[in-house]
């Protein structure tokens, strides 16, 4: 399961380490090459990550249409959003977040054994919620560099701009409160639904213990994505990881 997250990080970081379009699109094309040739069984680049994936294919345990769908989905969603400025709304920003957050989990509860209907289900208001939440601790960072994850529609409900953003002023905070409202709808009906699983597969979703924090704290910060408590790394996260494993 670890090759998953270290392919999961190698895709998250293309866009933080290309210096330019070349270099982005050359990134992509790489992992491209990667998939398919791990699919047809001719792996085409000597790389830890690619070998272990290779090894999963040969296992068969990456090898479901849901697994291959998600291994690709991964991949194309953030190749997409590279060639955008902006989510144009919040639809498509859960819809990202559900490609490249809850197609993870997918993925493992794949490789467990564990996949279900409603561990889909689950994963994939974990992924939206994750997803919206990380889109928002990432927003004082990509402003800086004139990027932006808040979708448009609810920047133009709220008559925000990009300078707005940077500057907290304004309607900023009625935009974060509304992602983050529409996170912990998400939030909610995880937990709901996660009642109906065995305690096993609960175990999975410990995700669910991370956005329950982040939007706490977001709270506590009166919604200020500045404030330094929500961008701080929380040394007690590892507490809290274990605490709700505890409750499962």
């Amino acid at each position: 399961m670890f090759v998953l997250h270290a392919y999961n990080v190698e895709l998250s970081l293309i866009l933080e380490l290309a210096a330019d379009a070349r270099t982005l699109a050359g990134r992509f094309a790489f992992w491209t090459d990667v998939l398919n040739g791990v699919y047809s069984d001719t792996p085409p680049y000597d790389h830890p990550v690619v070998q272990e994936l290779t090894t999963l294919h040969k296992l068969n345990l990456i090898n479901s249409q849901q697994s291959q769908s998600s291994l690709f989905n991964m991949l194309t969603s953030r190749k997409k959003a590279s060639q955008v400025t902006h989510f144009e709304t919040l639809d498509q920003l859960e819809r990202y977040s559900e490609h490249t957050k809850s197609s993870l989990l997918y993925l493992l509860l794949n490789m467990s054994g564990e996949s279900s209907i409603d561990t889909d289900h689950v994963a994939s208001h974990v992924g939206r919620c994750y997803g919206l939440i990380t889109a928002l601790r990432s927003t004082p960072y990509l402003a800086s560099k004139n990027q932006l994850l808040l979708p448009q529609d609810l920047l133009s409900k709220h008559k925000v701009s990009q300078s707005d953003v940077l500057r907290m002023k304004n309607n900023v905070k009625e935009v974060v409160f509304e992602m983050a409202s529409v996170a912990h709808v998400h939030l909610q009906k995880t937990q709901k639904l996660m009642e109906k699983l065995p305690k096993n597969t609960r175990q999975y979703f410990l995700l669910t213990a991370i956005c329950n924090n982040q939007l706490e704290l977001l709270r506590k910060c009166d919604f200020n994505l500045h404030d330094p408590l929500f961008l701080k790394k929380n040394p007690m996260l590892p507490w809290h990881l274990w605490r709700a494993k505890r409750k499962l």
